[in-house]
């Protein structure tokens, strides 16, 4: 790469790491290009599992191109890496949204649904078993075999 080319990437990501996106806009003739430059960062620090920071410039990258379906899709990845599946969700109806024949983002939102389901689930399956132990404690034997029922199918469900 010759050396004007890398001072004006260097350049770029510093006015990407400013979150100066308004100087850049007026700097770039090609406001794609900036937002290329914040998504390469994103997915650089995506591949280091650094996902909150990727996820800001991936954000970044969408504020400069507002169809930028890889982007968003990435970014919906990295909020299911760190368990935010609400968010991912959100995000890859806004990828299917831009790209109906997105296979990946029809997957990635289906996988994002278990998880919340299965996290659920699990909770769920905490305070019936919780529940079922204090009304064994007290004796409701009738009421406490209900409980055990209904504790037996969420965890059918959760296998």
């Amino acid at each position: 790469m010759p050396h004007f080319c890398r001072t004006v990437r260097c350049i770029l990501f510093a006015i990407i790491a400013l979150g100066v996106l308004d100087v850049a806009a007026e700097i770039l003739v090609d406001p794609d290009e900036l937002a290329d430059a914040a998504y390469n960062e994103a997915a650089d620090l995506q591949d280091d599992e650094k996902y909150e920071a990727a996820i800001k410039y991936y954000k970044r990258a969408i504020k400069l191109n507002k169809t930028f379906v890889e982007a968003y899709y990435n970014m919906a990845t990295c909020y299911g890496r760190i368990k935010d599946y609400q968010s991912a969700i959100k995000i890859y109806k806004k990828t299917i949204g831009l790209d109906p024949d997105s296979g990946k983002a029809r997957e990635g939102l289906g996988n994002a649904y278990l998880q919340l389901a299965r996290g659920t689930l699990r909770e769920y399956k905490k305070y019936m078993k919780s529940a079922n132990r204090q009304l064994k404690q007290i004796g409701n034997s009738s009421e406490g075999a209900r409980l055990e029922r209904n504790y037996r199918k969420t965890k059918a469900l959760a296998n």
